[in-house]
């Protein structure tokens, strides 16, 4: 029997969210919330929520004149309410409710018979699915100022920096392939793609970015094809992503080192 409260969860979880944990406490929460479902559905709840406001426009969860101020920790104020919130309704319905159906009346928790409706293929790992990342990269470049000399790749970005990535992928399907803003574009249309849920789209466009080498996009690119072939069930190809990742020792290795160690930890429980 788990006798958790969440302690864990209540110490580590915002700055292993914001990817601000030491790697030997975050490796340590990790091996802990994959054995407690009470830190775990904190995990999960909080993945659902920023992954919920990340498909809404700016302007619906921030004030429009506003939305660039305001202070992180004010957004994982915030945050950490709503998951409270929606972590409350699921062990209220989760642990109490059978208690008041009739004698001999169960819920069903996991999915039907019939739920894999390929009989022969391995149903998808949830343990592996949830370590995906699918939230958009930010943009900080001078290009908003209009310095970039390729009008396409700046309005694709303007409308990639407030959250519309139909519109940044239009734009950016604009800019020529040639110029100096070729790989930034079909990064950003890689992130978009994925944002928008095309994940075999996404890992084609980001495909092109990695397999043309060296560039200030490659370790991005390789870091969101990880996380796309984790949303995908394909443990394989993201300990490889992972693993080119790391090797190039940039702005993503620490994430890439921590979802190396949660994959190995759920791989082993499949």
């Amino acid at each position: 029997m788990n006798h958790c409260t969440g302690a864990p969860a209540e110490l580590w979880l915002e700055r292993y969210i914001q990817g601000t944990l030491p790697d030997s406490e975050a490796q340590q929460f990790e091996e802990h919330y994959f054995d407690c479902p009470v830190c775990l559905a904190q995990v999960e709840a909080l993945q659902a929520v920023r992954a919920r406001l990340g498909q809404l426009p700016a302007e619906q969860h921030l004030p429009k004149k506003r939305a660039k101020l305001i202070a992180w920790p004010t957004v994982t104020a915030a945050l950490f309410a709503l998951a409270a919130s929606l972590l409350i309704v699921f062990l209220s319905f989760r642990f109490l409710l059978p208690n008041f159906l009739p004698p001999g009346v169960t819920i069903q928790t996991g999915p039907p018979p019939s739920a894999n409706p390929h009989p022969g293929a391995t149903p998808p790992s949830s343990s592996i699915a949830q370590l995906a990342d699918l939230t958009l990269p930010p943009f900080r470049a001078a290009t908003l100022r209009g310095e970039s000399e390729e009008a396409n790749f700046d309005s694709g970005m303007k409308g990639y920096s407030a959250g519309d990535c139909r519109t940044a992928l239009t734009a950016l399907s604009r800019v020529s392939s040639t110029g100096k803003n070729a790989l930034a574009a079909q990064f950003y249309s890689g992130v978009c793609q994925m944002h928008l849920g095309d994940l075999p789209a996404a890992a084609a466009t980001l495909q092109r970015v990695t397999a043309a080498g060296d560039s200030p996009q490659q370790e991005a690119a390789f870091y969101y094809q990880a996380q796309i072939a984790l949303a995908r069930n394909d443990a394989p190809s993201a300990r490889q992503a992972l693993d080119r990742t790391i090797a190039l020792h940039g702005d993503f290795e620490q994430r890439a080192r921590r979802q190396s160690a949660g994959l190995a930890i759920a791989a082993g429980k499949r």
